[in-house]
């Protein structure tokens, strides 16, 4: 079942950015997020859609090494402990709570993950996220891309985010004894 049917609202935000003219996905500014997105319905909440390109100097593979583990978490700040059961990844996040996040997808050869928290508190209404690495001339584009819904923790998630890639940066900077 494809991420659009599994979660409509996706699917939503897409044609109603795209009818509007926000071209949906696109950041007006690289790094930041895009705007808030509404399906328009008065029965509807809103959700909020993320988008934050980054350019690492370093090697696709050795992004991929870190953030390809659903495993591995040390580059995600605030984690205090994490397990993964190989569909579930479960953590303990310092002044947050617990958090349970599915992982949808992992293709190793297009370096992709989407994953969508499955747990949380609070709860999210709806929740789904993807990592893509693309080879750049200055080493790898880094594309994150969220949609939360309720609106009001975009706050939260878009700051987790920018820290999380803040600190896979300086992790990738350590030199390595390999």
């Amino acid at each position: 079942m494809g991420a659009q049917q599994r979660f409509p609202f996706f699917a939503l935000a897409r044609e109603f950015a795209t009818d509007r003219g926000f071209g949906y996905g696109l950041a007006r500014r690289q790094h930041e997020p895009i705007a808030v997105v509404s399906t328009g319905s008065p029965n509807r909440s809103k959700f909020m859609a993320i988008k934050i390109e980054q350019v690492l100097p370093y090697p696709p593979a050795d992004v991929w090494r870190i953030v390809g583990d659903p495993g591995r978490v040390d580059w995600v700040p605030g984690v205090e402990s994490a397990e993964f059961d190989g569909e579930i990844r479960r953590f303990k996040m310092a002044g947050a709570g617990g958090l349970a996040e599915r992982i949808n997808e992992r293709d190793d050869h297009r370096m992709y993950l989407e994953y969508s928290v499955v747990e949380s508190t609070p709860p999210l209404q709806s929740h789904l996220a993807s990592i893509t690495l693309k080879p750049h001339a200055d080493g790898t584009l880094f594309l994150w891309q969220t949609t939360v819904e309720p609106v009001e923790v975009e706050p939260f998630i878009a700051a987790g985010m920018k820290g999380s890639l803040a600190q896979l940066a300086n992790i990738l900077a350590e030199p390595t004894t390999d």
